[in-house]
């Protein structure tokens, strides 16, 4: 079978006669005398076979490096970016946001609702509150002026009894519909810039799905890491062909963003990046550089 055909072959025999299996490995066979083994290296092979098929892999940057310093003063410590910044970089990246501004008073809170239209999202901005879900300071589905003043004045009492000090509320038109996906980007000690994407929204951390690669990468390449995805690898449905294609121009177009941090130290989260199936909008961003 093994001089026949190009493909690997492996065998598993738990009681061989004595030399056979040196005969095997010295014709091209891969011998085991466990089956789990084999198996295993079975995989390995379908694997690495995939690897050498892939399009993932560093490009050369297009265009002059992102001007940070015009949205990010340098900092000696450790600074979480809050998300009306990281929004204004992302719109100035040409990455597609969800319509947004920072309220910080009532009236301005149902102002911006009446200008980026119902229903909205409100969230409150504090440098010193990373997961504002799990401190009630995130409100969805907001659909009439009297419950955005209700909330903005709820997130004010909240705050306070946090002891935290809210730097204003934003106030954001509801994305509707699409498919949550991660994106998310760090410097690595070793391998420099990473590019990361996987299963978003609140089902990030119940599935342990997310792959990285050095950025940047073209938007071939996140195609083919979106399909690294455990998810999307059993149901290919999850996403559609449509959907797969923006969120890989999205990922493409963010791995170019973040090649040009300029911090030793540095993570940025978008979660959840919501896509469609005639678009897709960054709906949740976090950056906490150092």
């Amino acid at each position: 079978m093994r001089q026949k055909s190009p493909k690997a072959v492996g065998l598993s025999w738990q009681a061989p006669p004595d030399g056979i299996l040196r005969r095997l490995a010295g014709k091209g066979v891969m011998p085991f005398t466990e089956h789990a083994k084999l198996i295993r290296a079975a995989g390995h092979v379908a694997r690495y076979a995939a690897d050498l098929r892939h399009r993932i892999g560093v490009v050369e940057p297009s265009g002059p490096p992102f001007l940070w310093q015009e949205f990010v003063p340098p900092a000696d410590a450790t600074t979480v970016i809050t998300e009306d910044v990281v929004a204004r970089v992302l719109e100035r990246a040409d990455l597609p946001v969800a319509r947004g501004c920072i309220a910080r008073t009532a009236d301005e809170a149902t102002r911006i609702a009446d200008e980026v239209g119902y229903k909205v999202a409100m969230k409150a901005i504090s440098p010193s509150i990373t997961h504002r879900a799990a401190a009630g300071l995130v409100a969805l589905n907001l659909d009439r002026a009297e419950a955005v003043v209700r909330t903005f004045d709820a997130f004010q009492s909240r705050a306070a009894g946090l002891g935290a000090k809210l730097d204003g509320v934003w106030v954001q038109h509801m994305f509707e519909g699409g498919t949550e996906i991660l994106v998310t980007a760090l410097r690595d000690r070793e391998f420099g810039v990473m590019v990361g994407c996987g299963i978003g929204g609140g089902m990030t951390e119940v599935i342990d799905d997310v792959v990285f690669t050095r950025a940047p990468i073209s938007t071939e390449g996140a195609e083919d890491l979106l399909g690294r995805l455990r998810t999307l690898q059993r149901l290919p449905a999850f996403l559609s062909k449509e959907q797969r294609a923006l969120a890989a121009d999205f990922v493409a177009r963010f791995s170019a963003l973040v090649a040009s941090a300029p911090w030793p130290s540095f993570t940025f989260e978008i979660n959840p990046l919501k896509v469609a199936q005639n678009g897709a909008a960054a709906v949740d961003g976090l950056l906490i550089v150092g």
